[in-house]
């Protein structure tokens, strides 16, 4: 693939996760955000799953990242529909935080450039990871609100242990990655 293909892909993946953007926050209006989010980490998880075993099969590869641009778009809009409902008294703080951490995420997951070349296996155990913490945050978010603290406690644990579990896979691709290079 030459450079400039790649970024007419990655052009392409932002175009449409924009476009999709105020289609999830209508879909959150009517069908409530949580339950688009929750197909959206689903849909995200078999995209990346997808993308991990065929990254030798240009046109599915595509078709997957295409395909979790949608979700992502799907989500953004969906998430900025859920702080208000969560955060009444801090909506603009906490959006310009869900702000600032969108973009890297969803730079994270377009699969360009270096992060593409790595081994299967450390990708895949890297983005379920992901999945695993945001559904995480999630279920946190949701059991401090019902003030069921302990569960509070177990699913930070727990995301810990995933975001530890990501870093390994992380260093161990790398690690892969540059002894091919070699």
């Amino acid at each position: 693939m030459t450079p400039v293909d790649a970024g007419l892909r990655a052009a392409g993946f932002t175009v449409i996760a924009t476009l999709a953007r105020p289609i999830g926050g209508n879909f959150g209006d009517k069908i409530g955000a949580e339950r688009i989010l929750t197909i959206v980490y689903a849909g995200i998880a078999i995209g990346a799953l997808v993308i991990a075993f065929s990254m030798e099969n240009i046109i599915i590869m595509t078709a997957s990242c295409l395909f979790i641009a949608i979700l992502a778009g799907l989500g953004n809009g969906a998430v900025f529909k859920l702080v208000p409902q969560l955060f009444p008294h801090e909506t603009g703080a906490v959006t310009g935080i869900v702000g600032a951490w969108g973009g890297p995420m969803i730079r994270f997951m377009q699969l360009e450039g270096r992060f593409a070349m790595g081994k299967k296996m450390c990708r895949v155990v890297i983005f379920l990871s992901l999945g695993v913490n945001i559904i995480l945050l999630q279920w946190t978010v949701e059991a401090y609100y019902s003030l069921e603290y302990k569960w509070v406690h177990v699913f930070t644990l727990i995301a810990c242990l995933s975001v530890m579990i990501t870093l390994a896979a992380f260093f161990k691709w790398r690690k892969l990655e540059y002894k091919e290079r070699k």
